[in-house]
């Protein structure tokens, strides 16, 4: 994996930046404080979910709402994905080229899967980053410094050896319960085996009643074939019983027959005798039955001509009615309209009031709209002659200010050659310095190695001191360097008397350009003031009617108009509304009219109601006498009424003299007919008489009783032994289902016993192996990192250990050395190749950090380091962090940070 780029938004000091890195050795360069261990940080948030703060709102940009790391990397398949992380909140994705990996517990598993291998956990994630990848500033060594103790409890936790400690103990819980679940089992087994004790006896019990069972069967099979041979001849003699029943029966049945028709003869000829009766009273009550029926339709005409009378009689009433009404509204219509002429002559007086009050509210409308006017045109005139007076004094105060710009220029040129002078002595003052280093450094090997100080890493074996020549060669330098300083002191007291005339004239420059801005919004006020003196003009010509003279738009002026207003409003109030008179009044006639409207066929209407009286009163006459004839007519009926009754109680039974006659011809038919039939029964029942025996069906009905009775004893009895065998089924079966989970239950007491025996087995080897798998692990770091070492240091002769205990002891030249008595340049070598060793065995990462590897370093230290940081091999990418700029011309790529007003920027970036 390579990282392409990192982009940080609201950073901590970042505000916005975007930092690329290339394949190879990356330099971060910088002053202390100015951001270049906040890359480092925002990598290990991204990549490793790694907070470098307590509480992330810390990591923020102060002042801002929000802020992102956006970290771009190169896959082993060569493919760009980028990891996105918004600081707080839940936005952190990875961005692939065909789709979007969304969550903390999706990403995170995403890079410990494609970017990191070996990572056995992804909650191993951050602990590599700490311990590994990105080591703090400053801790390199700390760890291998401090006592066994403290130092075996940080180490354990990243080779997780105290995980095989806590598999040991975690172990303890799993046998005892494993115990636990043998002991229940067999507590369970107890109450099985006692309830399953007599299923052997409980199997031959049941093989015995099977066997009782069939042979029962077997009689009641023969039983049964018996009965059905004396069913048979019984329903033979059954039938033939039957048969003779039944006939029996039907003799007895047309006898009883017989005697009922004689007796319904008797009947039917006694209520023909009595129709003949009833029909000669009806032939001699005929003529006054006829009388009775013509007068009584004589009275109902009499009656219809009174209903028809008693109608016209209400008809008269209603009209008598409407005829009152309609006087009442004639009235009415009179008095309406001596109404109106009295409220037509108010509203003529009212006339000249509702004019004069029409023409006041117009004018006071007409002046209030000129006042709203007035006051708006005031108020733009003072506001646009304000702007324009700003605008003179802005256009002043920039030509006083590019005055003093001109006269900063003389300045400003003398400034720039100063600088140009100071930035070309610090460069020869750079070389002047690192010259007298060499030629001290030179000094130092030719005087304990005899090298050559023209032929770089040459031994001379004709000279032996060089001492004399090193010292001119220092001493001259030396003046040349004090030469160099006090130039430059002298030229820092110029630019510190001249005051920066530069700064001076770019402020001054942006003052001018800033109020100049200012001056544009200014544009075209003067217009503006002309073009409100004009709408001013325009708007007295509008309201002529109130003969206005020049305006100003003066708050004097605008409060004379007010005065006006006010006056024109009392006006208006003293009039007491005479409009709103006039309008009641003319409601009031309005409503007049609508009902003298709804009344104008009052006349027309009374005239036709009394015109139909009369109508009726002439007709209402015709119908004179009607009640005495009709109270003669009811006096005959009523004479004549008893006769009537007679007739109709007679002449129902006279009706029936036919069917009287008929029923008595169909009842001599009948009993003809049964006469004959009881014949034919008598003879059929002789016949059958002599072919049946009843002692025979009695002796048959008696063996079937006996042969039942049997067959039901015997069924009875295997139903109760099918009862017997069922109970003994269930018991057989129940024991059955208790064997089968004995069965089940010593099986998994077996497999528990075996899985006990196992656990026991691997709590002893996790105990006794967990020591010797640390110690080989230990061994496989410690040979990677003595490889490492030699690669660093470069001296294949020397060898790193890396202890039980965590301590480092190098041996070379048949010395061994802990790491206490290391030099720093060495403990940082050792520190590195130990930590790398880590990195490849943890995670197999392509990159490493090494954040401020030179601290606490002298010059010598510091170039021996940077030479033994480029042998570094296994790693696609190094980053190398640190304010030094020994490393800068010997990396791949440089990136430089710098911070300006508090915020850091990428200002270099060299390869």
């Amino acid at each position: 994996m390579l990282i392409k780029s990192v982009e940080l938004k609201n950073i901590k000091s970042y505000r916005h930046e975007t930092i690329k890195f290339q394949e190879g050795i990356n330099g971060i360069c910088g002053q202390n404080g100015h951001g270049k261990s906040t890359i480092l940080e925002a990598i290990g948030y991204a990549l490793f979910d790694f907070p470098p703060y307590k509480k992330i709102e810390d990591f923020r940009r102060h002042g801002e709402k929000s802020g992102y790391i956006a970290v771009t990397v190169e896959g082993k398949d060569e493919i760009e994905y980028t990891i996105y992380r918004k600081l707080g909140g839940s936005d952190y994705y990875v961005k692939t080229p065909v789709n979007e990996i969304k969550g903390k517990k999706d990403v995170t598993y995403w890079i410990a899967s494609n970017l990191l291998y070996n990572v056995k956990s992804q909650e191993d994630i951050p602990s590599i980053f700490e311990n590994a990848v990105g080591v703090p500033q400053g801790t390199f060594t700390t760890a291998f410094l401090l006592n066994p103790e403290p130092r075996k409890k940080i180490f354990d936790n990243i080779l997780r050896v105290e995980e095989y400690k806590a598999a040991y103990t975690n172990l303890r819980e799993v046998i005892t319960a494993i115990e636990r679940a043998i002991d229940s089992m067999d507590r369970e087994l107890i109450p099985l085996r006692t309830r399953t004790e007599r299923y052997p006896e409980l199997k031959k019990e049941k093989e015995a009643l099977q066997i009782e069972i069939d042979e029962l069967k077997t009689g009641i099979k023969e039983i049964n074939a018996k009965i059905l041979s004396l069913t048979r001849k019984k329903e033979e003699l059954a039938g033939k019983k039957t048969q003779l029943d039944a006939l029996s029966s039907q003799i007895s049945s047309e006898r009883v027959r017989l005697e009922g028709m004689t007796k319904q003869l008797e009947r039917a000829n006694s209520d023909l005798k009595s129709a003949e009766s009833a029909r000669k009273i009806v032939n001699e009550l005929l003529p006054a039955e006829e009388s009775y029926k013509k007068q009584n339709l004589a009275l109902r005409e009499l009656n219809g001509d009174r209903v028809k009378r008693d109608k016209l009689k209400e008809d008269i009433v209603r009209l008598d009615s409407d005829i009152r009404s309609l006087s009442d509204k004639l009235e009415r219509v009179s008095k309406l309209s001596a109404e109106n002429r009295e409220l037509e002559e108010k509203k003529k007086q009212l006339i000249p009031a509702v004019e004069k009050q029409k023409a006041l509210e117009e004018e006071i409308q007409n002046l209030a709209s000129f006042i709203d006017s007035l006051t708006h045109l005031g108020f733009e005139l003072k506001q646009e002659t304000e702007k324009e007076m700003r605008a003179n004094l802005l256009l002043l105060e920039i030509q006083k200010l590019e005055k003093n710009v001109a006269s900063l220029s003389p300045l400003v040129e003398k400034q720039t050659k100063l600088e140009n002078r100071q930035q070309e002595l610090h460069k020869r003052h750079a070389s002047a310095k690192s010259m007298l280093e060499k030629t001290r450094s030179s000094m130092k090997l030719a005087g304990t190695q005899g090298l050559c100080p023209v032929f770089n890493g040459i031994k001379c074996t004709s000279v032996t001191d060089f001492a004399g020549y090193f010292k001119d060669e220092i001493n001259a330098q030396t003046r040349a360097l004090g030469e160099i300083e006090e130039q430059l002191d002298h030229i820092s007291k110029e630019l510190s008397e001249l005051k920066n005339p530069r700064k001076n004239r770019d402020d001054t420059a942006a003052i001018i350009e800033s109020k100049k801005k200012d001056l544009d919004a200014y544009k075209d006020v003067s217009g503006r003031v002309s073009s409100c003196r004009a709408k001013l003009e325009k708007l007295a010509s509008t309201y002529p009617s109130l003969k206005v003279g020049v305006l100003t738009g003066s708050e004097e002026e605008r409060k004379t108009f007010l005065l006006s207003l006010q006056s024109r409003k009392a006006d208006l109030k003293a009039l007491n509304s005479p409009d709103k008179e006039f309008e009641k009044l003319n409601d009031a006639a309005g409503k007049n009219l609508k009902e003298l409207k709804t009344l104008e066929h009052v006349p027309a209407s009374l005239g036709s109601c009394k015109h139909q009286r009369e109508e009726l009163a002439s007709r209402y006459l015709t119908f004179a006498g009607l009640d005495e004839k009709i109270s003669s007519m009811q006096e005959m009926i009523t004479k004549l009424e008893p006769e009537h009754n007679r007739y109709l109680q007679a002449l129902p039974l006279a009706m029936k003299i036919d069917e009287y006659a008929q029923e008595c011809r169909k009842l001599k038919e009948s009993m003809a007919s049964i006469n004959s039939a009881l014949s034919e029964y008598a003879r059929k029942h002789e016949a059958l008489l002599s072919e049946f025996s009843e002692p025979l069906l009695n002796d048959t009905v008696s063996q079937l009783e006996q042969l039942g009775k049997t067959a039901t004893c015997k069924a009875e009895t295997v139903k109760g032994k099918n009862k017997s065998m069922e109970k003994l089924a269930r018991e057989i079966a129940g024991m059955e289902s208790e064997l089968l989970k004995i069965n089940d239950i010593e099986k998994k007491i077996e497999n528990e016993r075996q899985f006990l025996s196992f656990s026991n087995f691997m709590r002893d080897t996790i105990k006794n192996s967990s020591e010797y798998i640390a110690n080989e692990f230990i061994g496989e770091i410690s040979q990677e990192a003595s490889n490492i070492y030699c690669e660093i240091m470069d001296d294949y002769t020397c060898g790193l250990k890396w202890q039980n205990d965590y301590d480092i002891e190098i041996e070379s030249e048949g010395e061994t050395k802990s790491f206490r008595q290391l030099s720093g340049g060495e403990r940082m070598g050792a520190a590195l190749a130990v930590r790398l060793a880590l990195l490849k065995a943890l995670s197999s990462c392509d990159f490493i950090f090494l954040d401020e590897p030179t601290q606490n370093m002298d010059e010598v230290r510091r170039e021996k380091l940077s030479q033994e940081i480029m042998k570094i091999r296994g790693f696609k990418q190094v980053f190398v962090i640190s304010h030094d700029d020994t490393f800068n011309e010997k990396y791949t790529n440089v990136v430089r940070i710098e911070k300006n007003d508090g915020e850091s920027r990428v200002v270099q970036c060299s390869t």
